[in-house]
């Protein structure tokens, strides 16, 4: 399977995942902006796995492993880490869903460049999206725990309950 050719984009397994996430970010629109009534920013801050999914796709459908590789620490810390973080009350489905799915989209990501064997490319774009990771990370927080009327938009007590606990201990 080369990401080059024209006979990947035809792979089943990638075009769902792509499709999935693609849909779980539309839903997660929807909410923010039409139901939760939020900003733009406030939505890309908030739902900050909009953005590391879109990058996922932007790599996927432009065929560009580089790209797909800067998504897998978003994809990993936002993904994996929602799933622990939030609640799995019924407002948070979709949202537990939409980790889920980022989760596949790492392991396909991983599994495309490891059976191409662009070790560089898996090298640099982890190291790049890691870094983009760790600036954006403290602004994401920042903008978050200062903006609890958000918070309460999102209707889920468990996640309420932990930025409390942060900022508490500041």
């Amino acid at each position: 399977m080369n990401i080059r050719d024209n006979s990947w984009k035809h792979h089943k397994i990638g075009i769902i995942i792509a499709v999935i996430n693609a849909v779980l970010v539309l839903n997660a629109a929807w909410f923010f902006l039409v139901v939760a009534n939020f900003p733009v920013p406030g939505w890309l801050v908030f739902n900050i796995c909009t953005p590391s999914v879109l990058l996922f796709l932007t790599g996927f459908i432009s065929k560009r492993t580089g790209i797909m590789s800067v998504s897998i620490p978003f994809l990993l810390f936002f993904g994996g880490g929602g799933l622990f973080l939030f609640g799995w009350a019924e407002s948070m489905v979709f949202a537990q869903m939409c980790h889920l799915s980022m989760i596949l989209a790492c392991a396909y990501t991983i599994y495309v460049i490891i059976s191409e064997k662009r070790w560089k490319n898996l090298s640099i774009g982890v190291i790049i999206g890691a870094v983009v990771l760790a600036g954006l990370f403290p602004f994401q927080q920042r903008y978050v725990t200062s903006h609890p009327e958000m918070i309460k938009k999102m209707g889920d007590p468990t996640f309420e309950e932990f930025i409390k606990s942060k900022s508490a201990e500041r």
